[in-house]
């Protein structure tokens, strides 16, 4: 907890600050201690791995490219992400192929990660032992392990986990005590995570659910009169989420197609010339001989 409570006392000129302990109890120490574990059996299966398939394009293209707008806004697959591109260009000109700097940069975010979700779970229900449960689940979970443990993946989703909890956690410090840098904290954080992956886009979509369906009166009134009263409430906030999924969209598809033929999501599909005979050969199957 460190928000600051303010009361006033016998007379209205006289303001006493009371800041609330920062002593650590037993369920955020517990809590503190699982994110521990959880990290070390991580970092053993990180320890085993090595880079493959796009880890050594990303490598490739970093050397074969300056850190320019061009670079970092390229469609890679139907992924804009210049967040991930910035730090892939970054730690190869620090020291290429080093397994053990990627491992441990990821390793990091993959804390930061952690930790946020524990703000969040805080922030949500207060140091109650119930909180434990959902965060023994993240942290534990099977299917964020093959993510982390390629490089490729984990750009964009570690950071895109560290992005989601922050903005959350933001966004509900700010419904909680009305304080508006708190409420463009959360924005700055659904823009970081735009950056490293395109679901980011989701976030705001996610902000906005968890304020109409938890913190507004959804369920007392219905999901959509809650919506409307909350765009009603705060039209500056959402309308700079609009904003920046505009922006962001706009940007995806100026910048689509960018990356050339190894960038792009959708494959073409080519027709055989026409035999001499006049006479069209039958399209070949991928893994042929013809194909080859």
């Amino acid at each position: 907890m460190t928000e600051t409570d303010v009361a006033r006392e016998g007379r209205p000129d006289v303001v006493q600050i009371r800041i609330p302990s920062l002593r650590l109890g037993p369920v955020v120490l517990a809590a503190l201690a699982l994110i521990v574990i959880s990290l070390l059996l991580k970092g053993g299966v990180l320890a085993r791995g090595y880079f493959i398939e796009d880890d050594f394009l990303f490598v490739g293209d970093a050397y074969e490219h300056n850190l320019t707008w061009d670079y970092l806004t390229r469609v890679h697959k139907g992924h804009l992400m210049p967040g991930a591109l910035g730090l892939v260009w970054v730690l190869s000109r620090i020291a290429p192929y080093n397994w053990f700097l990627v491992a441990a940069v990821m390793l990091a975010l993959q804390a930061a990660a952690s930790v946020g979700m524990l703000v969040l779970l805080r922030r949500l229900f207060g140091d109650r032992v119930g909180i434990l449960v959902p965060l023994v689940l993240y942290l534990f979970a099977p299917l964020t392990v093959p993510a982390l443990s390629w490089w490729s993946a984990a750009l964009n989703a570690v950071p895109l986990q560290v992005a989601m909890v922050f903005s959350l956690a933001a966004h509900a410090r700010f419904l909680r005590d009305g304080t508006a840098r708190h409420a463009w904290q959360g924005l700055a954080w659904a823009a970081f995570g735009m950056a490293f992956s395109t679901k980011g886009a989701f976030l705001p979509l996610v902000t906005f659910s968890l304020t109409t369906a938890y913190f507004g009166t959804g369920r007392t009134q219905g999901w959509v009169r809650a919506a409307v009263r909350e765009l009603r409430a705060r039209p500056r906030v959402w309308g700079a989420y609009a904003a920046l999924l505009a922006g962001y969209a706009l940007l995806y598809l100026l910048r689509q197609g960018t990356a050339g033929r190894r960038g792009r999501g959708s494959p073409r599909r080519t027709w055989p010339s026409a035999s001499p005979a006049g006479c069209s050969a039958a399209p070949s199957r991928p893994g042929s001989s013809a194909a080859r």
